[in-house]
C-alpha cells in the first residue's frame, strides 16, 4: 500500500487490488483511504494503537501489516550534538578548504602540525545509562526509582585541544563566564601555547593553531 501510494496510485485502484487478492478479508475502502493519507503525510511518530484506532482495526492486525507486510520497524533517532544548516555546512567546508590550500602538496607533513579543538560538558557525577540501571526484581516487587538527569546539575565546560598524535591540553572555562567566539580566538591560543610548551619540546611557532 505504501509503495503504490507513493507511486501516486489512487486509493480506489489499491482497494481493487486488495479485493482481488484477499477477497472478503480485504481492508475496507475507507481504511485504504485513511492509510494512503497517512502515508502521504509521513507521520513517523504515530503509534500502532493510534493507527488501529484510526482505521478501525485491532492492534494485532495493524502490527502485522506494518511489521510483516510493510517491513517497518520503530527505532530511536540517533542523537547528534546539533543539526547544521546548509550555510553552516558550507562555512565548514570553506574553512577546511582554505586550511588545506595553505599547505604545499609536496610537503604533506605540515598537515600533522595542526592543533585543533572541541568542547564538551563534563559533569561532576555522570549517572548510569538506562540499560546499565536495569535490575532483577521478584514478582510483585516494585522497581527502584532513578531520578532523571537534571540540566542544573553541577558541570563545567572543557575544551580539549589535540594534534595528530592525540590530546595536547585541556582548558576549563572560567566559572560563570559566557563562552563566545572571542574567547576562542583571544584567550584559548595563549592558554594552549603555555600548556603545549610544557608538554612538548617542539616550537609552538612552527605549529598551526586551528581554533574556529
Amino acid at each position: 500500500m505504501k509503495i503504490r501510494t507513493l507511486l501516486k496510485v489512487s486509493p480506489t485502484d489499491v482497494h481493487k487490488d486488495l479485493e482481488e487478492v484477499y477477497k472478503d478479508t480485504a481492508l475496507p475502502y475507507s481504511t485504504v483511504v485513511d492509510w494512503a493519507r497517512r502515508f502521504r503525510e509521513e507521520d513517523p511518530h504515530i503509534a500502532l494503537v493510534e493507527i488501529a484506532d484510526a482505521v478501525g482495526t485491532s492492534t494485532g492486525t495493524a502490527q502485522a501489516i506494518v511489521h510483516d507486510n510493510m517491513k517497518f520497524r520503530k527505532i530511536c533517532p540517533q542523537w547528534v550534538p546539533q543539526l547544521l544548516t546548509q550555510a553552516q555546512k558550507a562555512k565548514r567546508v570553506q574553512c577546511a578548504t582554505k586550511l588545506l590550500s595553505e599547505f604545499d602538496r609536496a610537503d604533506s607533513r605540515r598537515l600533522f602540525e595542526i592543533v585543533t579543538g572541541d568542547e564538551t560538558w563534563v559533569r561532576y557525577s555522570e549517572p548510569l545509562s538506562k540499560e546499565a540501571n536495569k535490575v532483577w526484581v521478584a514478582k510483585g516487587q516494585d522497581p527502584p526509582l532513578i531520578p532523571r538527569h537534571d540540566f542544573r546539575d553541577l558541570k563545567v565546560m572543557c575544551y580539549i585541544f589535540f594534534d595528530s598524535n592525540g590530546p595536547v591540553c585541556q582548558i576549563c572555562a572560567p566559572k560563570n563566564q559566557t563562552i563566545t567566539g572571542s574567547f576562542y580566538t583571544n584567550e584559548c591560543p595563549t592558554e594552549v601555547e603555555k600548556l603545549y610548551q610544557k608538554s612538548t619540546a617542539k616550537d609552538w611557532n612552527s605549529w598551526i593553531a586551528n581554533i574556529a
